[in-house]
């Protein structure tokens, strides 16, 4: 019910790393955003060079193999791994040297780049974020700058020549498993005095604020490890991968054990987890194949999904009654049920044979766009949870079966397909959804204070209590984000609290509020460790308006890099660049008609729930493909053309001298084609308002342009076929200067015969 970010990465790229797979690609086609400047071809180049931040420039030496980051500030915030402008080189750097004024290593800088051998980083870096150094399997040493702040989650993660880290005593904070699967790292050296991690005798790293353990050599042999007493939390993925670790003796102070805290730990062969412990998150023991039984005592009120998956071990309660791993012999109830918990007073949910625990079989939302989530297992529970009680849920499919989907709901492509839009592109189209709070997914920054007067003040002013009308969706910088019901809002001792359930803790409600320290937190039950950084409200009922208008004959979907489409805008459909195989093209409303380059033999496509194939192709193969409309009554699909691309006669706009025309002059825009116009083929010419008057050549081969109002103008030429097909298109911004001032200038200008006519091109 977690969901994981690279926002924070999803766990599923550690076992990428684990497996030791490609890296995957980004989003689709590399030919349709290249970012960096190649100078010359790359068969004629000795160097390369482009820009990486406001102030920052790189260049590659290709005869030492060298990457030279210079400047001052941050790096760029790539989005995924491949937007960095040296990606293509990365097989050939083995040397990177970042210059002094250089703060901050973005996310996934270096990720993956097999054949870095050296890294010589400045004292001015003060970031490295979330997998910058990951599954460099070639980096035996790296020296972390004295005055770092911030190391980034899983950032050196996969390092398998890694032998020895030092944490400068500058470090404030640390994501997740920054050294996960760094199979030869045996010593991990901090400043025990100054810093705000420790680390014992093994090498293990230990957050002094938060008494957690955060990190666990994975490179060791035979371990048998005692937690000591001072920790009250295992931090999420603190012990994976660490297959040689046999027995672990958790201490009694532990009250949480995150998600995936021992998956993949092969030897590990019982657990015994003490009565102070209360909440055991998502997998934390998965893949622990030697695993065989773990006992959990009745102070366990909440245990996450995939508890043992991949393990053959059994579970053991306080009485010793023990139940199989499939989930009490193969009942897909969770193990709350078996260890005899029960759900929290809520509202009654219809059931038939079962209580049906909100949201729970709403597994049909695995296509949730957003790069946290195990497949937005927690937005479809949360978002089913409201929809029953807003109406929206046909509750005649509520808990027929374990097994089943509540197909009257979330099985439906109106409701599936807007989860993918609207959650994939958060930060263009969040205003449809979100209705307080959330710096994060508005603005992809924390500002958790404003968040949280935003999320008080519309709750406190408006009756959404126990209306079901709102999700909650909240985060923590390097664990992930997380979506859960808005119960009410409510002052206790003049401290604003704002309830919800959230389903990792079914047996309690759970409310947040600020500390002392300005910090917002979740009691009694904590879904992160600490404080959290965003905190969001989605209108529900906002969100099913949107679902029931969505437009499908807008969409494309594919496996990303099957396909490329000309003139639209690409999201992410199920998760992050490990996780997420699908991606959406959406398409402009007023566009009639797309190219789609094949990128694969046999490239695939869907729309409107039709499969379109190409067969084997070359790189000169297009398809032209025609899309539906919404009063499209045929039942004949789509159609597609697949043709050769050079056979293609594409119109553009000749570049024009200037682009910003004062009152009085004009401008003339010529088009240009790649091959002469077959008989009945059209140009058409338009203006996106009326700031500029135009007037058209009688072969609409140029067309002339005179400011009328101020402001800026699209000028658009399309291409038509002989059947009024859309062939291709072409645009040009102008800027028309007409104001006041600009008129009385205009006025003389004409007196004098000194006004102009831009025609060069």
């Amino acid at each position: 019910m977690k969901r994981f970010l690279k926002s924070t990465l999803s766990i599923f790229l550690v076992a990428v790393m684990v497996l030791g797979t490609t890296p995957l690609l980004g989003l689709i086609g590399l030919d349709l955003s290249i970012i960096g400047d190649l100078v010359t071809t790359k068969a004629e180049a000795t160097s390369y060079n482009g820009t990486c931040g406001d102030n920052l420039t790189w260049s590659f030496d290709e005869a030492t193999g060298t990457l030279i980051i210079s400047g001052s500030g941050d790096m760029e915030d790539w989005s995924y791994y491949d937007d960095t402008p040296w990606y293509d080189l990365r097989s050939n750097i083995k040397t990177v040297t970042i210059g002094n004024g250089v703060t901050s290593i973005a996310f996934a800088s270096f990720y993956g780049y097999e054949n870095l051998t050296d890294v010589y980083m400045p004292n001015s870096i003060l970031t490295i974020d979330g997998y910058a150094f990951g599954h460099c399997t070639s980096l035996s040493s790296v020296t972390i700058p004295e005055n770092v702040k911030n190391i980034g989650y899983h950032s050196f993660g996969g390092c398998t020549k890694l032998e020895r880290v030092r944490i400068p005593k500058s470090v404030e904070t640390m994501g997740i498993n920054p050294f996960v699967q760094c199979a030869q790292l045996t010593y991990i050296e901090v400043d025990k005095d100054s810093s705000k991690f420790f680390n014992d005798s093994q090498g293990v790293l230990y957050s002094k604020e938060n008494n957690e353990l955060i990190s666990y050599p994975a490179g060791r042999e035979n371990v048998n490890f005692v937690i000591p007493e001072n920790v009250t939390s295992i931090g999420v993925w603190a012990f994976g991968y660490c297959s040689a670790l046999e027995k672990v003796l958790i201490g009694s102070k532990v009250t949480n054990i995150g998600n995936n805290a021992f998956t993949n730990c092969n030897n590990l062969i019982s657990v015994v987890i003490p009565d102070s412990v209360t909440t055991i998150s998502t997998a934390a023991f998965a893949n622990c194949v030697n695993l065989e039984y773990v006992h959990i005592p009745s102070s366990v009120k909440s245990i996450g999904d995939y508890l043992l998956e991949g393990s053959s071990a059994y579970i053991c309660n306080i009485t010793e009654a023990c139940y199989a791993k499939t989930y009490c012999n193969e009942n897909q109830n969770d193990f709350r049920v078996c260890l005899g918990h029960e759900t929290p007073g809520l509202p009654d949910i219809p059931s038939v044979g079962n209580e049906y625990n909100l949201g729970e079989e709403t597994y049909s939302f695995s296509n949730f766009g957003d790069s946290d989530s195990f497949g937005g297992h927690c937005f479809g529970m949360s978002m089913t949870s409201s929809a029953y009680y807003i109406g929206e849920l046909d509750t005649n499919n509520v808990g027929l079966s374990n097994a089943q989907y509540i197909n009257g709901l979330s099985l439906t492509d109106a409701v599936r397909e807007p989860i993918c839009k609207y959650q994939a592109i958060q930060g263009s189209y969040s205003a449809n959804a979100t209705v307080a709070g959330g710096s994060f997914y508005l603005m992809s920054r924390y500002d958790i204070n404003s968040d949280w007067n935003e999320v008080v003040n519309f709750v406190k002013n408006h009756d959404y209590d126990n209306k079901g009308f709102l999700q909650i969706g909240f985060r923590k910088n390097g664990e992930g984000g997380h979506a859960i019901n808005f119960l009410r809002y409510e002052e206790v001792n003049g401290q604003p609290r704002i309830y919800a359930y959230d389903n990792n803790f079914p047996t309690a409600e759970t409310y947040f509020y600020k500390d002392t320290n300005g910090k917002i937190m979740q009691a009694p039950y904590s879904t992160f460790s600490g404080s959290i950084d965003c905190i969001a409200l989605r209108d529900v009922s906002t969100y099913f308006s949107k679902a029931d208008n969505f437009d499908t004959t807008r969409y494309i979907y594919a496996d990303r890099n099957e396909i490329a489409v000309n003139g639209v805008s690409v999201y992410p459909l199920d998760g992050d660049i490990i996780k997420g195989e699908r991606v959406v093209f959406e398409i402009p409303a007023n566009v009639e008609q797309v190219t789609i380059t094949p990128l694969v033999n046999n490239a695939e496509f869907t729309y409107i729930n039709e499969e379109y194939t190409f067969g084997n192709v070359d790189d000169d193969t297009v398809g032209i493909f025609k899309l539906a409309t919404t009063d499209d009554n045929s039942s004949q699909k789509p159609g597609m053309t697949i043709v050769n691309k050079d056979d293609i006669t594409d119109v553009v706009i000749k570049t024009p001298s200037t682009t910003t025309i004062s009152y009085g002059d004009s401008i003339i825009l010529h088009t240009e084609l790649t091959q002469t116009l077959p008989v009945g083929w059209k140009i058409k010419w338009t203006v996106s308002n009326g700031n500029f008057s135009i007037t058209v050549s009688g072969d609409a081969s140029a067309c002339t342009l005179t400011p009328a109002k101020s402001g800026d103008t699209t000028v658009t030429v399309i291409l038509y076929d002989a059947e009024g097909n859309e062939v291709s298109k072409d645009e040009q911004t102008l800027t028309s200067k007409a104001g006041f001032f600009d008129k009385i200038i205009a006025f003389f200008k004409k007196l004098f015969g000194a006004t102009k006519v831009y025609d060069q091109y």
